[in-house]
């Protein structure tokens, strides 16, 4: 048996070649495709992960119960 596999693909390259996505679904997306940074998107990541870590940490002096 010889398995026969497609192209491996994106999730945003599956919806623009999807017949059932409207076509101004799909010229949305790419324009918001288009205006992406990935830089900028991993520091607001990180910043966002930061927040919650401080969030998620304990204070000092406070006890909380179960």
């Amino acid at each position: 048996m010889k398995k026969i596999y497609e192209e491996a693909k994106t999730p945003y390259q599956r919806v623009l070649e999807s017949a059932d996505v409207a076509e101004q679904a799909k010229r949305v997306l790419v324009e918001k495709y288009e205006q992406l940074n990935p830089a900028e998107l991993h520091r607001k990541i990180e910043r966002l992960q930061e927040k919650l870590y401080s969030l998620a940490s304990p204070v000092r002096g406070v006890k909380h119960e179960i």
